[in-house]
């Protein structure tokens, strides 16, 4: 086993840290030791709920926010570019929707290779940490670059997690991390799999990083023990799924996580809605929320239906062709039975259409008998964002915006039963991960998929060795 790297030994350095393996601790007892340092430790990551679970992760650790100071990538990005609008060749537009991230990012890359601000920076921090590198773009890794010249830098990652490199995001390599980096260690005891009593599952994820890296298979029948195959009938087996699904596990806090395909965001909803207690994690921009608050218009043609139709996209229990059945015998002479809570909701919606009745109406459909929200997210988001415009007079979806602003900056707290793809499940864990469609994973996403269950791992599968697909 090697020995830890240490972070403060060097002017510049990088650490290869596999999932599960102490990084955060690594961080957290780096930290503690500039506890008498003048000045903070600048800590750079790259989501804002990625910074504030390591920040809850460092408060657990007990070091105190006064020996670091945490950003995102951008955030800090952001703050340069608007403090030197004329060394950046950038001036930072606060009041539209959307920012030109890949400008502040070149912006920020531009003021820091100019040397302008070296003497600040010197003054403020001293020393940089980035974590989870492997996210990186080429134009934040120019950001780090140019912080670098002037503090000494320590970046940790892991290549074989690089899996948010899309839409236009490329990646910085890794051998181009260590060329700016050098390699200063790597972490290599899985301490996530010994905390929880697993160490050979935790042991055996770390022996088969070799030959993922090198796109190789992973046979599961020289698997460990904690580690099931789900033997499927073929690839569109949905009972099988179904099953490993609702497995539990007899130790931990039963914790699951269901990690389905990325791209089939349907299907991320039918495991949660079909899988008594489970709930889907959503991205953090709430499309589906925002477009529903946008496009809902009360009084219009056909606004009841898409309400109905947006309950029903959100819990269980909502049956919009029967409501509305309901509603025509209810407002004749053909109802033999007394309108329920949520029928005498949706009368008081079709008398009085307003935004208000909406927020009655939905609230009544989520106490339905058996009712469960399989998408708490958006279904409680707009509630939320309906509560607002009734408190505020803003817009609906201005309110819906509001939520969803206020949701990225709180630290996420998982169900006991989570269903999700690997970009939006990773940096998580659970006593049990079930990876549902490895067929369709390349080795960063089958990698990530794997690493998520502390004590044991369901793969789905016709086949015993998962051969993963070429990353495009």
């Amino acid at each position: 086993m090697a020995t830890e790297p240490d972070l403060l030994e060097v002017r510049l350095g990088s650490v290869e840290a596999p999932a599960g393996c102490g990084k955060t601790e690594l961080i957290a007892s780096t930290l503690r030791r500039c506890q008498l340092a003048d000045k903070p430790v600048l800590i750079l990551t790259h989501t804002n709920a990625g910074a504030n679970s390591l920040q809850q992760r460092l408060l657990k650790r007990r070091v105190s926010p006064a020996v670091y100071r945490l950003f995102t990538v951008d955030g800090w990005a952001m703050r340069v570019v608007a403090a030197f609008p004329a060394g950046s060749g950038y001036q930072l537009q606060t009041g539209g929707l959307s920012l030109d991230y890949p400008a502040i990012r070149r912006g920020a890359a531009h003021l820091l290779a100019s040397g302008n601000i070296a003497p600040l920076l010197a003054a403020t921090y001293s020393r940089l940490i980035v974590d989870e590198y492997q996210d990186c773009s080429i134009e934040q890794h120019a950001v780090v670059m140019g912080i670098s010249k002037t503090l000494p830098t320590v970046v940790l990652g892991d290549p074989l997690q690089a899996i948010f490199g899309f839409n236009g995001n490329d990646l910085v390599d890794w051998s181009d991390v260590e060329s700016a980096f050098p390699d200063i260690g790597q972490l290599d005891k899985p301490w996530r799999w010994i905390n929880a009593g697993a160490q050979p599952l935790g042991e055996w994820l770390i022996e088969i990083r070799k030959d993922l890296k090198a796109g190789g298979p992973v046979d599961l029948l020289k698997g460990h023990p904690g580690v099931d195959w789900v033997r499927l009938k073929d690839e569109k087996d949905v009972q099988g799924r179904m099953a490993a699904a609702a497995y539990k596990h007899h130790e931990g806090d039963g914790s699951l996580l269901i990690i389905a395909e990325g791209s089939d965001k349907v299907g991320q909803q039918n495991f949660a809605k079909r899988t008594p207690g489970a709930s889907t994690v959503e991205a953090v921009d709430l499309k589906d929320l925002t477009g529903f608050a946008t496009s809902y218009k009360p009084g219009s043609a056909g606004c009841l239906d898409q309400l109905l139709e947006f309950g029903a996209s959100v819990m269980t229990k909502v049956d919009p062709d029967g409501l509305r059945t309901r509603l025509k015998a209810l407002s004749g002479t053909r109802a033999k039975k007394e309108a329920t809570f949520a029928e005498r909701a949706a009368q008081a919606y079709v008398a009085q259409p307003t935004l208000h009745a909406a927020h009655r109406l939905l609230r009544a459909l989520g106490k339905n008998p058996g009712a469960r929200a399989y998408r708490p997210a958006i279904y409680y988001g707009a509630l939320d964002a309906l509560s607002k415009v009734t408190d505020s007079g803003m817009s609906f979806a201005e309110a819906a915006v509001t939520v969803r602003e206020l949701q990225r900056h709180k630290v996420r707290i998982l169900p006991k039963r989570a269903v999700g793809s690997t970009l939006l499940l990773k940096g998580l864990e659970a006593d049990v991960a079930v990876v549902m469609h490895p067929e369709k994973m390349t080795a960063t996403h089958l990698y990530v998929a794997l690493t998520r269950g502390a004590r044991k791992v369901l793969v789905c599968s016709p086949k015993s060795e998962l051969i993963p697909l070429r990353a495009k």
